[in-house]
């Protein structure tokens, strides 16, 4: 059983330090600081959605799926996955500038990659640990939004506080003096 700890968590580091270095992301500190973020968001995303994998054999189950939308109401854990997403859509827009096309793509993306993948590791391992559902999907999909919405509230609100201040916004970090 492979279970997500600290040497997969350096594996991740040193693939994430090298893409840095590859690409000179280190340049802009601020651009880097948010990818900083967004690395430690995906690694912990990544440990709670996809780990442990069991691949030894030891844990067989059936194929499990739900694909009947809140057939028991809403849950403890689908709110849990709203929450899980939401810094998805908080964080991507300060790394990248993203147009409405790729807003709904990475809205309607996160929660398919990861019902995906934990259907794929399951497919390959025989183990199905995790149980694929609708209900995870949707949850995540309406994180996410939460998401790209708050950023937009908080944005709004940054920018007429600082009006005083005569800031005018260049973008969703970086504000000048004018003149």
């Amino acid at each position: 059983m492979i279970d997500f700890n600290i040497s997969v968590f350096l594996a991740f580091l040193l693939v994430f330090i090298f893409i840095i270095l590859v690409k000179g992301l280190y340049r802009n500190k601020q651009r880097l600081f948010f990818q900083t973020i967004m690395f430690l968001y995906m690694t912990t995303l990544i440990g709670v959605t996809l780990f442990p994998i069991c691949i030894d054999g030891s844990v067989v189950q059936n194929f499990k799926y739900n694909l009947e939308p809140f057939k028991y109401g809403f849950s403890n854990m689908d709110f849990l996955n709203v929450i899980m997403t939401i810094p998805m859509g908080f964080i991507t827009p300060l790394i990248y500038k993203l147009n409405l096309k790729k807003k709904l793509v990475i809205i309607l993306s996160t929660g398919f990659f990861i019902e995906s993948f934990q259907y794929a590791i399951g497919a390959v391992t025989g183990s199905f640990l995790r149980v694929v559902d609708i209900n995870d999907y949707i949850c995540n999909t309406l994180g996410v939004l939460i998401g790209f919405i708050a950023l937009g509230v908080f944005r709004i609100i940054f920018i007429l506080v600082n009006r005083k201040r005569k800031l005018e916004p260049l973008g969703y970090y970086v504000y000048r003096q004018i003149k």
